[in-house]
């Protein structure tokens, strides 16, 4: 998960959602896109998990993104990076995802696991804008990111590769635009 001091408090609370509702162990891979939050996350010493900050991600593209956009898009196309960063260092197989710090588990997470086999490597949900809000799409994409969850492989980080190009495209597209 991806977040900063302003959703510190929410990204903990999904966190603690997802280990309540887990039979499992979960590795918790946290990029804190502040000094400040990682260094508050670093004293609460979160057990089963690896803090990350911006510059341990090595993406040419991160600096990129953060010089023409504004903070939470910024935020926002932070996710492909850090994912492909993360399935960069897991082994093949590995169950790799990421979780919006502002969602919240009710259920069991292996249910949505048990879907995973040779045949189904990624999971991830379009958006269903209703009629009167699918001028939505254009800026939104067609899939709603705030969940997306893979097998590591060739094809979870082919579909990476092609979300970390399409959201810093969005990017050079924004800055010609002056927006």
């Amino acid at each position: 998960t991806i977040f900063d001091e302003n959703y510190a408090l929410q990204g903990l609370t999904m966190i603690n959602s997802a280990n309540e509702h887990f039979s499992g162990n979960i590795n918790w891979h946290i990029l804190a896109l502040t000094s400040k939050c990682e260094v508050n996350l670093e004293k609460l010493n979160l057990s089963s998990t690896t803090i990350y900050s911006l510059s341990d991600i090595k993406s040419v593209d991160l600096p990129k993104l953060s010089q023409g956009r504004k903070w939470s898009e910024f935020c926002f196309a932070s996710g492909p990076i850090f994912l492909s960063f993360l399935s960069s260092i897991l082994n093949d197989g590995d169950i790799l995802g990421y979780v919006d710090a502002d969602c919240y588990f009710f259920n069991d997470i292996n249910l949505g696991l048990e879907i995973f086999s040779q045949e189904v490597e990624i999971q991830i949900h379009e958006h269903r804008f209703s009629n009167d809000r699918i001028d939505w799409l254009q800026k939104s994409g067609q899939f709603n990111v705030g969940l997306v969850i893979g097998s590591v492989g060739e094809s979870f980080k082919r579909c990476l590769t092609r979300w970390q190009k399409q959201v810093v495209e969005d990017s050079s597209v924004n800055e010609i635009r002056g927006t």
